[in-house]
């Protein structure tokens, strides 16, 4: 235990040992995050190992993102002190598929979401996730879709992809922010993810994701114990939209999304006027 500051005594005294008490925690926070890290890195591999042969014994990803789900992921939240609080709509139906659109604040978003959903997902992810050591080639192996946002040819093409595999009875899930919110204001929500679920004629189920942000900031990897709230909505149908509703639908969703973190974190979600200007993919 370290030591408290004396409750009396002389000014400098007592800033001297409130220094030396912070540089302690932080020298103790750091090795316990190398270690942390050491682990993550060597659990990852391991597991990308396993599910790599299982999908290439079987022909099919299925076995090997169930293993994923029920024994990969819940350690990785497991080692960081990271604890999950699902609320579930009653009204979701999860043997169909659906595509889960989420705000997007930490990675460790990822294993909150599977956590917390009790089917398997595919992920529309940066094409950046490419490069990451292990990740990156589980994500491949497993029929992720990568999407290059600088490129609206190929952004095109991933949405094609992503609304076939809805038609094939996979589930999706998506960050339609386009990337981790710095700030953890809730970002607009891109269109692309939301044409394929048009296309396909799927429901969108709206996620919220609170206290990711606090157990590892976007920046760096300095986890911290605490608890991620997960709220999962109602479905919205999308079989009597058209493309041309695709602005609609995603303003929709993210105002579902808005509401839950409202809930979830016990203040008013920031008002965002800008959510039409940006980009559609």
């Amino acid at each position: 235990m370290l030591a408290r500051c004396p409750p009396s005594g002389g000014c400098q005294e007592v800033q001297w040992c409130c220094t030396i008490r912070v540089v302690v925690q932080r020298i103790a926070w750091f090795l316990v995050n190398s270690v942390q890290a050491v682990i993550l890195f060597l659990w990852t591999a391991f597991w990308v190992v396993i599910v790599l042969v299982v999908r290439l014994v079987t022909g099919t990803p299925r076995l090997s993102l169930t293993i994923a789900r029920e024994a990969w992921l819940p350690f990785v939240l497991r080692l960081v002190g990271a604890r999950l609080e699902v609320d579930i709509s009653p009204r979701n139906e999860f043997s169909q598929p659906v595509l889960f659109v989420a705000n997007h604040r930490s990675f460790y978003d990822i294993p909150a979401l599977v956590g917390s959903i009790p089917t398997n997902l595919h992920f529309l992810a940066k094409k950046e996730v490419r490069k990451i050591p292990f990740l990156g080639l589980y994500a491949a192996a497993m029929g992720m879709v990568f999407i290059d946002r600088s490129d609206s040819e190929a952004s095109r093409a991933s949405v094609d992809l992503m609304s076939e595999l809805l038609q094939e009875g996979a589930s999706m899930a998506s960050y339609p922010e386009g990337t981790r919110s710095r700030s953890g204001e809730l970002q607009p929500f891109k269109t692309g993810s939301f044409v394929a679920a048009i296309k396909a004629g799927v429901p969108v189920v709206p996620v919220s994701i609170s206290g990711s942000q606090r157990v590892l900031p976007a920046d760096g990897f300095s986890p911290r114990p605490g608890l991620i709230r997960v709220s999962i909505g109602e479905s919205i149908p999308t079989a009597h939209l058209s493309l041309e509703d695709r602005r609609e639908l995603a303003d929709e969703a993210r105002r579902q999304v808005e509401e839950m973190l409202e809930r979830a974190e016990g203040h008013p979600a920031e008002q965002d006027s800008a959510v039409q200007t940006q980009s559609e993919l």
